[in-house]
C-alpha cells in the first residue's frame, strides 16, 4: 500500500481536526470537581478556557506581534503540506521502480 500526496494531505487535516476537536473537549469532560453541579462546571470550564485563549493569543506580546507570529506559524504548516505533497509522489515511484528491479530479476 502506498500512500499518494492526496492520502498525505487529508491524513494531515484529519489529524489536525481531531486535535482541535479532543482540546475544545477534553477540558469539560476531565475537569470534575467533587461536589460540582455539571452546569456549574461547564460555566467555570469555559471562563477557563476563555482565560486562556486570551493569554494565548496575546503570547504576552502586542496584539500585532502575536498576529504576526501565528500568521508565520500558520505559513509554515502549510509550506510543510506542500513541500511533502509535491516529494511523496516521488518517493512512491521510488519505492515503485526498486520493488520492481527486485522482483523482476
Amino acid at each position: 500500500m502506498y500512500i499518494f500526496s492526496e492520502d498525505l494531505v487529508w491524513i494531515s487535516v484529519s489529524m489536525i481536526c481531531a486535535t482541535v476537536v479532543y482540546k475544545q473537549i477534553a477540558p469539560y469532560l476531565w475537569s470534575y470537581k467533587k461536589g460540582e453541579a455539571l452546569i456549574g462546571r461547564f460555566q467555570r470550564v469555559a471562563k477557563e478556557q476563555k482565560e486562556k485563549r486570551e493569554f494565548q493569543f496575546n503570547l504576552n506580546l502586542p496584539q500585532k506581534k502575536a498576529i504576526q507570529i501565528k500568521l508565520t506559524s500558520a505559513a509554515v504548516l502549510t509550506g510543510a503540506l506542500c513541500f511533502s505533497a509535491y516529494v511523496a509522489p516521488g518517493i512512491d515511484m521510488m519505492i515503485i521502480s526498486f520493488y520492481s528491479s527486485v522482483h523482476m530479476s
